[in-house]
C-alpha cells in the first residue's frame, strides 16, 4: 500500500432497499445529519454551479463549523488599492470564480462496495470525476494557495488587511473583524477538514463518541501528496499515494479524503473571493452573483 496509513471512515446507514435477492445499503458520513439546517446566506459561487445542491452540501458543513458573515456585505474600501496590489487581488478573484465553476465543486462522489453472493469477494467501485477534471480543479486550488503562487490567498489577505487597517472610518472595526473571521476559516481548513470539524462538534456537544477519531493527515498535507504524487506531478510524494492495483479500497478511501479536504478548502476560498470582490467594488455598485 506504499506506506499509506489506513483509517476507516465511520458512516451510518441512511437507507436500505431490497431488489430481488439483493440488499442495497446506502451509508452517509456525519454531514448527512446536517441536511435540514438553515442557510444564513446562499453559498458563494452557487450561480456557477452545475449542481447547486452539491454546493449546499459543502456549505451546510461550513455554516455548522464556522460563524461567518455574508461575504458580499462587507463594507467596501473607500480608496482603491494601488496598481500592482489591485492586479494581484483581481487575479485571485478571477481564479476563485473559475474555481467556483469547476465541475468538481458540485460533486460529492461515492464509493460502492458490491459483495459477490457466491464467493464473498468485495468489488470496489469509486465514482470520482474523470482524471482531467480532477487535475483542472486541484490546479486552480493550488493557484489560490500554493506557496509559490503570487496571487495566493495569504498575499491577497495581507493586501486587504493593510488597506482596511489604514482606512480609519466608522466601518473599520467591522471590516477587519469580518476579514479576520474569513482568514481564520481558511487557515483552519488547511489544518483540519470539514469532516473532522463536524465530527468533533458532534462528540463535544452530542456525546456521539463513535465519531471521536482523528484523521492521520492535515488537509494541506493530503492535498500536497495527491498533487505532487499523482495529479499535477508524478514526483516526490508518489510513494505516499495509495495504488489502485494493490489495494482498491485504500486508494478509494485516500481519494475520498482528498476530495473532502480539497473541497472544503475550495468552497471557503470561493467565499473569500467574494469578500475580496466586495471590498474592492465601489460602494453603490451591485455585485453580480
Amino acid at each position: 500500500m506504499n506506506g499509506v496509513t489506513e483509517v476507516a471512515l465511520v458512516t451510518y446507514i441512511a437507507e436500505t432497499k431490497h431488489e430481488r435477492n439483493n440488499l442495497h445499503v446506502r451509508c452517509e458520513g456525519p454531514e448527512g445529519l446536517l441536511r435540514g439546517i438553515p442557510f444564513p446566506f446562499e453559498p458563494p459561487g452557487i450561480a456557477a454551479a452545475s449542481e447547486p445542491e452539491g454546493f449546499r452540501h459543502w456549505w451546510r458543513q461550513i455554516h455548522y463549523s464556522f460563524d461567518l458573515p455574508n461575504p458580499v456585505l462587507i463594507p467596501p474600501l473607500a480608496s482603491p488599492l494601488a496598481g500592482p496590489e489591485m492586479e494581484t487581488v483581481a487575479r485571485f478573484i478571477q481564479t476563485s470564480r473559475d474555481l467556483a465553476a469547476a465541475r468538481v465543486m458540485s460533486d460529492r462522489g461515492s464509493v460502492s462496495i458490491a459483495i459477490d453472493d457466491k464467493t464473498g469477494a468485495e468489488h470496489i467501485v469509486a465514482d470520482f470525476p474523470k482524471r482531467d477534471i480532477q487535475i483542472g480543479f486541484t490546479t486552480l486550488l493550488r493557484q489560490c494557495h500554493g506557496p509559490q503562487d503570487e496571487a495566493r490567498f495569504d498575499v491577497v489577505f495581507e493586501f486587504l488587511r493593510r488597506a482596511a487597517t489604514a482606512l480609519a472610518d466608522a466601518e473599520q472595526a467591522s471590516r477587519l473583524q469580518q476579514l479576520y473571521a474569513w482568514n481564520a476559516a481558511v487557515i483552519g481548513l488547511r489544518k483540519t477538514s470539514l469532516d473532522q470539524r463536524v465530527r468533533d462538534r458532534y462528540v463535544s456537544e452530542e456525546g456521539w463518541k463513535v465519531w471521536g477519531y482523528q484523521e492521520d493527515a492535515a488537509p494541506a498535507e493530503l492535498i500536497r501528496i495527491l498533487n505532487y504524487g499523482d495529479l499535477i506531478h508524478w514526483g516526490a510524494t508518489r510513494g505516499s499515494v495509495a495504488c489502485t492495483t494493490e489495494d482498491k479500497y485504500a486508494a478509494a478511501l485516500q481519494r475520498t479524503r482528498f476530495f473532502r479536504a480539497a473541497l472544503g478548502l475550495a468552497h471557503i476560498t470561493v467565499g473569500f473571493g467574494d469578500v475580496a470582490r466586495a471590498l474592492t467594488t465601489p460602494r453603490g455598485t451591485i455585485l453580480p452573483p
